[in-house]
Order: structure tokens, then sequence, then C-alpha cells
């Protein structure tokens, strides 16, 4: 693909051992305006990284037309609760060929691997706070993260064919197909006032980064939130995607499933009261199944091992965090809904971790006949 750019290199002390598994951050330095982050996370054990962007990922400002990135590197480590840097460096001359460079070794020169000493006044993350679009999303743009993560998602489940006839659609907003089934089950039609507010309401419920994107499984349809995700690296959108490829497979591979969460969704009507919030509770269970396989995959795998340096990064407005905390203030419930969301990943996660033996991953095994009501739907 056209404008994308891979670098690599190794950390490594005085003496050639690996700064394994230091944390790392690497950004386009500009001089006038806040610097451009464009990766960040770990080394591997033998202290190498590597990753890819775009050029679009180094000129996230106006009048930024610079061909190649002027790179800076910084290392820390994880002191007292906290990121502390501990090594600097820039490369202001670094020969691309054909948009790729390999740094070689980088010995941090005066730094102790075993008790490494804090650098004053360097920021460990930098640019990381800042709010900008990195990317421009497009389905070839997904096309492109599909075709690489694809096979990595198969190799780590066992499952095959996951592009097989899937779509792909760049939106701005997940909440009319999250909403679509209830809309159905209530008589409501997607453009009116009523279906708006809703997906509106949705959106702000939703919190700060949640819906990067999402598989419509009665479409066979991967859809990706284009205002969260162009805030994120390339390699992030990569992960996001690997991650509902998970969900593809999910699907594809447990008879039953799309009929039951079918159901489910029809269940969800968008008057709370005309819903019965036990049962609607229940049903949902198995939610904790899909999303915390999908982010054990997500984070274990794709992120830790395949992407270490995916920039996940993404900041509401000043306007989206004043609804939203205005929201979590009038409407009851606001916080417990994003809390009960978040607590299908993390354990979930966690639910899966606790079963991996050795280095691969465990197996997604659901019996949707042992579902609350899922009988009727094998």
């Amino acid at each position: 693909m056209s404008d994308t750019f891979r670098l690599q290199g190794r950390l490594c002390d005085t003496f050639g051992n690996p700064a394994s598994e230091f944390f790392l951050a690497i950004v386009d330095q500009d001089m006038l305006d806040e610097d451009d982050l464009l990766g960040l996370g770990m080394t591997r054990e033998d202290g190498s990284f590597d990753f890819s962007f775009q050029g679009s990922e180094f000129r996230q400002d106006f009048f930024e037309t610079e061909s190649t990135p002027d790179l800076h590197l910084v290392v820390s480590v994880r002191s007292d609760g906290a990121l502390k840097a501990i090594f600097e460096r820039s490369f202001p001359s670094v020969a691309w060929d054909n948009g790729r460079a390999n740094l070689g070794d980088i010995v941090l020169d005066g730094v102790d691997l075993d008790s490494p000493t804090h650098l004053d006044g360097v920021d460990a993350t930098p640019g990381y706070s800042k709010r900008a679009q990195r990317l421009d999303i497009d389905n070839d743009l997904v096309s492109h993260c599909m075709a690489e993560v694809a096979p990595i998602v198969e190799q780590l489940t066992g499952w095959t064919g996951l592009l097989d006839d899937l779509k792909f659609e760049v939106a701005d907003s997940l909440a009319p197909y999250m909403l679509r089934e209830a809309m159905t089950a209530d008589g409501v039609e997607p453009g009116s006032l009523e279906a708006k507010f809703a997906g509106f309401f949705m959106e702000l419920a939703g919190g700060a980064g949640a819906g990067c994107a999402m598989y419509d499984p009665h479409i066979h349809t991967v859809i990706i939130n284009e205002p969260i995700m162009e805030q994120v690296g390339i390699e992030a959108l990569k992960i996001i995607c690997g991650h509902e490829l998970v969900h593809v497979g999910q699907y594809k591979y447990t008879p039953g499933l799309k009929a039951y969460n079918l159901s489910h969704m029809r269940g969800m009507s968008l008057d709370p009261s005309k819903v019965d919030q036990a049962d609607l509770q229940k049903r949902a269970a198995y939610m904790l199944e899909l999303e915390g396989y999908a982010k054990y995959i997500e984070a274990d795998f794709l992120h830790k091992r395949y992407y270490p340096l995916g920039l996940m990064s993404y900041h509401a407005s000043a306007w989206e965090q004043l609804l939203r905390a205005l929201m979590a203030m009038l409407v009851d419930g606001t916080e417990e809904g994003r809390e009960a969301k978040a607590s299908q990943y993390s354990d979930g996660l966690e639910q899966y971790r606790s079963k991996q033996i050795g280095d691969d991953p465990v197996p997604f095994e659901l019996d949707v006949g042992t579902l609350y009501g899922g009988e009727a739907f094998v």
C-alpha cells in the first residue's frame, strides 16, 4: 500500500545485552507543533521492535508536508505506578529505502538495564495526549489490514475462511447497526427522530473510546467507527480488525449462535419500560464469552506478539466530554452500563487467560444449548 512506512531496530546496553520488554515511544519531531506519536509499546524479549505507520500519522497538523518523519525515540520503565523516561535519542537523517528503515542496534549509553536512572523533564509518552486524526480510513485501507491480519487470526484460532464473502463498511457511528434489530422489533423507522435520538443517546452512553468497530453477523459485515479509529495508528487498526475477525469465526463455527443473537437483539426495545431487565441480563450473559475471547486474542496475541507498538489512542472532544458528564449526572444507570460492558472484556479476558496452558491460545468453545433460553436455537 502506498505511503506506508516500516521501521525496525533493537535496544541494547553497551555490552550488547537486550533491553527486553522496555517501554518505547517513537515520534515524529515537529518544531512548531506538538510531536506526532507514531508507535507506543514494549520491545520484544531480544530488545527488538518493528512496526508500520502511514504517512498521515506524521502529518497530523496543518501545513505538514514532509515526505519522511524526523524520528525521536524515548525509552521508559514503570516506577511507582508511572512510566519514567530513562533514555532518549533523535534520528534526524534516517535512510529510507522504499519506505523501510532499520535503525540497527540502538545502544542505551549510560543506562544500567537492571537499575536505570530516570530523566527529569522528559515525557515518557510524547504526543499521546494530542487529539489528532492519524488515519484516512476507507474500505481499501480496511481491506489491506484485514488481508494481513486474517491469516494470523486463523492460525491462532484454528478457524478458516474468515474473509469469505465478508463485507466492510466505514461509518460515522455504530449506533444504527447496534439498534437496527431493536428498531425493527419496535416498528421504528431508521431515519425517524426517535431513531436518531436513540442513536445519539447510545453514542454518548458508550463513553470515550467505546465502539471501535463491530461485526454484524446478520449482514456479514465489519463496520469501522471512523471518528474513533481515525485517531489510532494503522497497527492498532489491524489489531481491531483482528478482534472483529474473531467474532466472524465465533458466529461461523458456533451452531445456533447467529439465531440466538438475533433473538437477543430483538428483545432490546428502545423503550426501557417494555424490557424485562432481568431476562435481558440473563440473555446477554453469553457476551462475556464472545467479547472475552476476542479481547484475549486481541490483547495477548495480536497486540503483545504481533503488533506490540500498535498505537491505541482516542481522546474525546471537550464537547463530548461535557455531554457525557451531563448524561452521567442526569441519567440513572449510565455509569453502570459502561462498567457492565467493560467487564465483558476484562472478566472474559481473565477467564480465558486462566485456561491457557503453554504458549498457544485456548480454543473457543460455546454450546448455545447451555445458554439461557438457548435450547430453542440448536
